[in-house]
């Protein structure tokens, strides 16, 4: 069985186009932040980039189809926080 994530060879996705050359390589100032953010978080120690890129792949079906790229690194770092204890999923719902 395949999930969510597991994208390749599956028909109907639409044809994959590289990007401009010209095009930024953040095309929105938070892009930035989320992957500065997800970096310095995982400088912690408390995992590693298998474990960060297992929990963006665990995430809900309908998130995982709906997020963007850098809003699926805010779900999964979100959910390592509070799994191990860094915050609680109270303090991530408000801000």
């Amino acid at each position: 069985m395949t999930r969510i994530h597991d994208m390749g060879g599956r028909f109907g996705d639409g044809l994959v186009t590289p990007d401009d050359a010209d095009a930024r390589v953040f095309p929105q100032d938070w892009h930035a932040r989320a992957l500065a953010l997800t970096l310095a978080a995982g400088a912690l120690g408390r995992w590693n980039i298998d474990a960060s890129r297992h929990m963006r792949e665990c995430l809900p079906p309908i998130d995982y189809a709906r997020f963007g790229y850098y809003e699926k690194w805010l779900g999964g770092l979100a959910n390592l926080l509070v799994a191990h204890g860094i915050v609680s999923a109270d303090e991530i719902a408000t801000g």
